[in-house]
């Protein structure tokens, strides 16, 4: 029922389900680009002259942020920034082809306020994609950019209720006002954040998570846990095996090109570093991590859009995360641990 894909896997398995669709494509996606990713625009156009309904619902930082970069913002390197502009125009005419062809293409969550300003606040982080009876969940964006970050989606088949629930999301996001959760079955819950400023129930299951541990924890997210999270991991830091795996901060900083990024990555870095140092030594890597893992005792997992940090919750996310206890995906995501960070052992 489950099978893990990982990086540009997620791509190529997508566009092959969508070839072979007959009823219905939906996509909803925080960062979305076309570029160098002709084949999948390919099979989505081809199944809209077959009939296929296709909506992609993506949230309007696509409008105006490109491979990390916000267009609206003076780029001082003349040929890089006529490369952002020509990316930046093949993905509005993807999106006009499609449009033209007689699929859909919604921009979410468009901002107001201190969103207009701060384009960090207010953002849908949902990534999701069902093609006809197949469910694709996980972290990651769909953009050439993304190829190389560490980070899957699970691709979920054979299974009514979760195909039911996910298009209970999709089809009534912008009605949804408040957090709620999903019975799935007796081992699984889908968790989704409204993007109600200062609440967030999968930031409080992981808390939860990881106070209730009793051997291991495994944490995985491309940031460091935030102050509230540091305090419950270094209270079972005695008694309990951590593992915090994640990227360089550098590495972070150098793909981050907007400014009010820079300068809020720059300052987590400097009081988390200060914090961490003095309890355990995070796992860092010079490859970008995007995954959101959190790996708790080898019988619980949560996984999914949220990075696990408040930042997230203060600015008004929607998030979507799975906690489960199912023995396939709990053996996919050890395996995918093992593999992809083998110096963890």
């Amino acid at each position: 029922m489950f099978v893990l894909l990982q990086r540009e896997e997620y791509y190529i398995d997508l566009a092959k389900k969508i070839d072979r669709s007959t009823n219905k494509v939906y996509i909803m996606v925080m960062e979305l680009e076309f570029f160098h990713l002709d084949y999948l625009l390919n099979s989505i156009i081809n199944a809209i002259h077959r009939g296929v309904e296709v909506i992609l619902k993506i949230d309007y930082f696509s409008k105006y942020f490109v491979q990390g970069h916000n267009i609206r913002q003076h780029i001082r390197n003349h040929k890089e920034n006529e490369y952002i502009q020509h990316i930046h125009e093949v993905n509005m005419n993807s999106f006009k082809r499609i449009e033209e062809t007689g699929g859909a293409v919604i921009f979410t969550k468009k901002p107001k306020s201190l969103s207009k300003f701060y384009t960090i606040f207010g953002r849908n982080h949902i990534k999701i994609s069902i093609v006809d009876n197949y469910v694709y969940f996980g972290g990651m964006n769909i953009a050439e950019s993304w190829i190389n970050k560490e980070d899957f989606m699970l691709r979920i088949s054979n299974n009514s209720r979760f195909l039911s629930v996910f298009l209970d999301i999709f089809n009534n996001f912008n009605a949804k006002k408040h957090d709620d959760t999903y019975v799935l079955d007796k081992d699984s819950t889908l968790l989704f954040d409204s993007g109600k400023i200062g609440s967030s129930i999968i930031y409080s299951k992981a808390k939860e998570l990881i106070r209730n541990a009793r051997q291991r924890i495994t944490y995985i997210s491309q940031y460091h846990p935030d102050f509230s999270i540091l305090k419950i991991l270094n209270k079972n830091s005695k008694r309990v095996d951590i593992k915090v795996i994640t990227h360089n901060r550098e590495v972070l900083l150098n793909s981050t090109k907007t400014k009010e990024s820079k300068a809020i990555q720059t300052f987590i870095s400097r009081i988390e570093n200060i914090l961490i140092r003095e309890k355990f030594i995070p796992v860092l890597h010079n490859r970008l991590i995007h995954a959101k893992v959190l790996f708790v005792d080898d019988e619980h997992v949560l996984i999914g859009s949220h990075n696990y940090t408040f930042f997230g919750v203060l600015f008004g996310t929607n998030e979507i995360c799975l906690y489960t206890k199912d023995k396939e995906v709990i053996s996919l995501i050890s395996g995918w641990i093992n593999k992809s960070f083998p110096e963890n052992h």
